[in-house]
């Protein structure tokens, strides 16, 4: 078993000490049942070219599937730095639609880093992202980074379930009219994963989701 990177340590004890410091839900935080449904095409692993694309189309369900909350489209280019590492760049558009009030549009603008590789007897992988976020009816551009690590242990053999964990933080660099600067949401997900067959995988678990939700609203 390789040793996996040192940064890795000190990335799970900077994100457990973000989850402590983040600010306290209010008394009238609100909870909901989701669903994400993904599409996802990219190019295929293992090809000699250093270049690398994918583009991923997202709704996302809130209230028991009763209520479209967003839709996502986001296609992105990549390089292999190393076979460890890839640098990527990307676009993406949100199509916000609130509980109430009109819907909201975003153009977004990211940049990420993304190493992957074994640890701790499994598969790890960190990624981090900084986005520039130009939000319909906000007064500048908002600055976000976002930075998740994710494991999971090594299959028995075929058709055999691992277990998948991972965390990502988000973080908002500047303040604007729609967004406060700090803590934004976190995302936590414990679970299972199966490769039903090449191409398709199959990730069951719980899915924990604290957003801050800003200019006085309650936290969900």
């Amino acid at each position: 078993m390789r040793t996996p990177l040192p940064w890795l340590r000190v990335w799970w004890v900077f994100t457990l000490a973000l989850v402590a410091a983040a600010p306290a839900a209010r008394a009238q935080t609100l909870a909901d049942e989701r669903v994400w449904l993904n599409l996802t095409a990219q190019e295929r692993n293992n090809t000699p070219s250093p270049w690398r694309w994918y583009a991923e189309l997202q709704w996302r369900y809130r209230d028991v599937v009763g209520a479209v909350d967003q839709i996502v489209m986001r296609p992105a280019v990549g390089y292999d730095v190393t076979p460890r590492v890839q640098l990527w760049v990307g676009y993406a558009h949100l199509v916000n639609v609130p509980a109430a009030g009109a819907v909201v549009n975003e153009n977004r603008v990211w940049q990420q880093h993304r190493w992957a590789g074994p640890a701790w007897g499994g598969s790890a992988q960190s990624r981090t992202r900084l986005e520039q976020r130009a939000i319909e009816g906000n007064d500048r551009l908002s600055w976000r980074v976002r930075t998740l690590a994710r494991w999971q242990t090594a299959p028995a053999g075929p058709l055999a379930w691992a277990a998948v964990f991972y965390d990502e933080v988000f973080l908002h660099i500047n303040g604007t009219r729609l967004t406060d600067a700090g803590f934004d949401q976190n995302r936590a997900f414990a679970g299972v994963g199966l490769t039903v067959v090449p191409g398709a995988r199959l990730e069951v678990g719980y899915l924990h989701q604290a957003i801050h939700s800003g200019a006085g609203a309650p936290d969900r």
